[in-house]
């Protein structure tokens, strides 16, 4: 039996948004504290670490979501693939604008690494959406 390579689909898109976004969930449900430090926080406030914690659930959340849209989009899937490009925009504009103003220091942090990765994955979504 033969299979066809047909590359990144937006199948497999979905999957790998979501393998990325389970180990910034349960980085931040479980290791609130490190994970924000790495982003550049301070987390002199445990106010802080549990605003964290439950953004760390969302984003979880929203990697089940990625993880699972196949069973509920059907054929329907490209507007869901578009939906990500449209939850990674904003997410886009808030990392150049932490790091523009100087909220986060622009030194080698998880907010200056993750920035290529993001802007990567939101324009494969946006162009995987449109085929």
């Amino acid at each position: 039996m033969e299979t066809e390579n047909k590359g990144l689909t937006l199948e497999l898109l979905l999957k790998i948004n979501a393998a990325y976004l389970m180990i910034f969930g349960i980085g931040l449900v479980f290791g609130g504290k490190l994970f924000l430090e790495l982003i550049g926080h301070s987390t002199t406030s445990d106010g802080m670490v549990n605003v964290g914690m439950w953004a760390g659930g969302a984003v979880f959340g929203i990697a089940m979501l990625n993880w699972t849209a196949e069973s509920f989009t059907g054929e329907n899937l490209k507007p869901f693939g578009m939906m990500q490009f449209y939850i990674w925009l904003p997410l886009i504009i808030i990392n150049i604008y932490t790091l523009a103003t100087g909220v986060i220091d622009p030194g080698m942090n998880m907010v200056t690494a993750n920035l290529p990765c993001v802007l990567v994955i939101a324009a494969l979504f946006y162009m995987k959406s449109k085929d």
